[in-house]
């Protein structure tokens, strides 16, 4: 296990309004703000979009299955921002709910807002890591500057 240790910085509450995309205001406030790390939660409701919703297999590299949504669903979600190459990443996991369907997993493809969203974004100070390429995986990960055995603890 990788981590690395920081302490909470600014706190913003934002709320997104009807139409505009989620991810992206989110991106746009961290760029603006000039916020590296941090956490963001999510409340309210997601007009459109698409979800990585689990591999189809649990094989490395995963072959993921994406599932688009529309017509309006709740919104509950927590995620990460990291500092990408061309500014901050943002790693959003939300559970969606309409009606008695609910989906779960990673927001893509530009999700637009349902009448309105609030995010609340924890800046957090004093982190070291990075992004990188991982080839077993395929995918951009984040590495930290301490490491845990943690196999020698079970």
């Amino acid at each position: 296990m990788e981590y690395s240790t920081g302490r909470p910085g600014r706190i913003f509450f934002s709320r997104f309004e009807h139409g505009e995309d989620l991810l992206s205001g989110i991106r746009t406030l961290c760029l603006k703000e000039a916020i590296c790390f941090g956490t963001v939660q999510v409340i309210g409701a997601l007009l459109k979009g698409t979800m990585v919703c689990g591999p189809r297999e649990p094989v490395l590299p995963p072959v993921q299955v994406s599932r688009p949504f529309s017509a309006g669903w709740e919104v509950i979600a927590f995620g990460v921002i990291l500092p990408g190459v061309d500014g901050p990443r943002i790693h959003l996991h939300a559970s969606l709910g309409q009606g008695r369907e609910v989906m779960t997993g990673c927001l893509r493809a530009a999700p637009a807002t349902y009448i309105t969203i609030e995010a609340v974004i924890t800046e957090v100070e004093g982190i070291k890591g990075s992004l990188v390429p991982e080839s077993q995986s395929g995918q951009v990960l984040p590495h930290y500057d301490c490491r845990l055995d943690t196999d020698s603890h079970s």
